[in-house]
């Protein structure tokens, strides 16, 4: 039930980008606990709408990363931190096809303007290898969208980029 959101609210106090993810797993490791492992696609326009009015009221300027919970019961979301930085899994947006990045050198550096982008591509961000997604996530039909994703190849794994590969690494990845 858990969801992130990240956003950039440009320096004219505008909401700029927006990309909502669904966490299916999180780090069971008590000094990572609440560190998301598996984050998955979502989409609602009516929390889009309330998250940029919100920023907007305010005269937010810059990133910003919430931690929401979904009450399934109520059918709401419930708001309980809003990080002004890209949070520790927000390359699910870059994942997704948006670079955050992009927004804030645009708008700081390059006095480009922007339209509002709301993230809607499908991508599966892992930080855990696959065989753990397949084996903790208990959901089945969050396991077949990530399935679905991962078959497609709309996944995108941070710690296994070809860029980066070397022995040296591996060995600690597999660690």
């Amino acid at each position: 039930n858990m969801r992130v959101l990240n956003a950039h609210v440009d320096k004219n106090h505008q909401v700029k980008m927006m990309c909502l993810g669904h966490p299916l797993l999180e780090d069971p490791d008590p000094i990572a606990i609440g560190n998301y492992m598996v984050i998955a696609p979502d989409y609602d326009e009516k929390l889009y709408q309330t998250v940029q009015a919100f920023l907007e009221k305010i005269n937010y300027t810059g990133m910003a990363n919430f931690d929401i919970k979904y009450d399934a019961r109520t059918g709401e979301y419930k708001m309980f931190e809003m990080n002004p930085r890209q949070g520790r899994s927000s390359y699910f947006v870059t994942a997704a096809g948006y670079n955050l990045s992009q927004w804030l050198v645009e708008d700081v550096l390059e006095h480009k303007p922007a339209e509002r982008t709301v993230a809607n591509r499908e991508s599966l961000w892992m930080i855990a290898p696959y065989g753990v997604i397949r084996k903790y996530l208990r959901d089945p039909a969050l396991l077949a969208q990530a399935n679905a994703l991962k078959k497609q190849g709309k996944c995108a794994h941070q710690l296994y980029c070809k860029e980066d590969r070397n022995l040296k690494r591996w060995l600690w990845y597999l660690r």
